[in-house]
């Protein structure tokens, strides 16, 4: 957190700032609410016993055990599985302080000694509740978000910057092995890393062969470290791809309807984000639950108030749909549902910046292509491809899987990894305003400003025990 050799006291405070609440929710939110959070428990469960779950232990048999194990151990020792899953939560803070950390190392990169890439960049991670949500539930994403930020720094650091140290190689080997025994996502790094070898390796013949070389031992020592857990699914359930739904026969983006792609949910996107709202519409939905919290998990909460007990998502929205509620429901649904459609509108300010970093590192990434770039022209372009491949794949899901009432898979946590990738294109997005027009930069930090002020609310979660 140095810049020309100081310390960046505003730096330091957003850091401090963003795992304060980071640590608020781990300390408070119920770790029985979440995407599927009775059946990761439930393989926290199995794997404290030193056994891999089968279908009959949990629905997510399929997920690697990388991000289980601690709580696993903890609950081994004798912790009780509340204690051990509180632990669990508490880990995923120093996944967060990790992927922070690695995430200012690549602006670094980007433009030594400066501060102003790392402070927009990490004021944009800052403002997403769907990373404070994501970090606060028992699940793959937060380790693999942090693998992901770690693997991008350690390519670029080896097949960009040219450091040739064996160690690089090995970590970045490490770190690939690590992302992809976090969640199946965590394997759309490898052609991210192997097409910024490839391309390394064009561009400068003289050195295709470390280029080639380093990328084929790092991609060897990956699959050693984590290829086991899917040999693994082969061997005991027919395929390396096993998962808890059955995929349809002809995967092809006409899977899903028209209305699927372009439909906007223009009647309630400012008014009612919430469950149920947009059925199977893929940007209403991801965008009201990367700024919102549209499947009911964080924010908005129905209680059980004769056992106390939480009732979130699926079942949550079963109740809510059909009205009168019952009397035995408490529920913050209607109260939350205006708010959060105001935090819908003024997050288009930074979804506008967002899709600002997302056009500069498409340019980046042409660039790279055609005419070879500066060092930081290829690490935009690389930052790009990562977020491409995981967009394509995470469509290809939706269209493998498709939820035709509800279209329950748009969920932006499975796509976690992307946003460090795309606060860090936005956050040069906002440098070069600044170069080109103080003016116009002021304007769209005093917008950014306004927008975090507003939505300071949704960064903490209303679930709590």
């Amino acid at each position: 957190m140095r810049g020309d050799g100081r310390i960046a006291w505003p730096l330091v405070g957003v850091f401090v700032a963003i795992h304060a609440i980071a640590l608020s929710n781990a300390l408070r939110h119920d770790p029985r609410v979440g995407y599927d959070a009775e059946n990761h428990l439930k393989y926290v469960e199995t794997l404290s016993v030193f056994r891999l779950p089968s279908p009959e232990d949990t629905a997510e048999f399929y997920s690697p055990p990388a991000p289980y194990l601690a709580p696993a151990l903890a609950r081994a020792l004798g912790l009780t599985s509340g204690s051990a899953a509180r632990f669990g939560l508490i880990l995923n803070v120093l996944y967060s302080v990790g992927l922070t950390c690695y995430l200012m190392k690549i602006c670094e990169r980007a433009r030594p000694g400066a501060d102003d890439l790392k402070l927009a960049s990490l004021g944009l991670i800052g403002i997403l509740p769907v990373y404070y949500r994501t970090f606060a539930f028992i699940r793959g994403e937060p380790l693999l978000a942090a693998a992901a930020v770690f693997v991008a720094h350690e390519a670029i650091a080896l097949f960009i910057d040219g450091d040739r140290r064996p160690m690089r190689t090995i970590r970045l080997g490490l770190g690939l092995g690590l992302a992809i025994l976090s969640r199946q996502f965590g394997l759309l790094l490898v052609p991210a890393v192997g097409a910024l070898a490839v391309a390394q390796a064009v561009r400068r013949p003289q050195e295709r062969a470390f280029h080639l070389k380093r990328a084929a031992a790092a991609l060897a020592l990956a699959a050693v470290a984590g290829g086991w857990f899917y040999a693994h699914l082969g061997l005991r359930h027919v395929s390396a791809g096993a998962f808890s739904r059955t995929v349809v026969r002809d995967t092809s983006l006409s899977n899903n309807p028209l209305e699927f792609y372009v439909d906007l949910g223009l009647d309630k996107f400012f008014t009612d984000p919430v469950r149920n709202a947009f059925p199977n519409r893929l940007i209403p939905t991801f965008y009201s639950d990367v700024w919102g919290d549209y499947w009911c998990y964080f924010l908005i909460y129905g209680k059980d108030i004769r056992r106390g007990k939480f009732i979130s998502g699926y079942d949550l929205g079963e109740i809510l749909e059909k009205k009168p509620w019952p009397g035995w429901l408490e529920t913050n649904r209607d109260s939350m549902a205006a708010y959060l459609g105001r935090v819908n509108l003024v997050s288009l300010a930074p979804s506008a910046v967002l899709a600002c970093g997302l056009a500069l590192g498409f340019a980046s990434a042409i660039r790279s292509a055609m005419a070879g770039g500066d060092g930081r022209t290829r690490l935009l372009a690389f930052l790009f491809v990562i977020v491409a491949c995981t967009a394509a794949a995470f469509v290809w899901y939706l269209a493998a899987y498709p939820s035709p009432q509800k279209g329950r898979g748009i969920k932006p946590t499975y796509v976690l990894q992307i946003f460090p990738f795309l606060c860090i294109l936005a956050g040069e997005a906002l440098v070069r305003l600044k170069q080109w027009s103080l003016r116009a930069w002021r304007l769209a930090l005093a917008a950014l400003s306004l927008c975090a002020a507003h939505n300071l609310p949704v960064l903490f979660t209303r679930t709590t025990l």
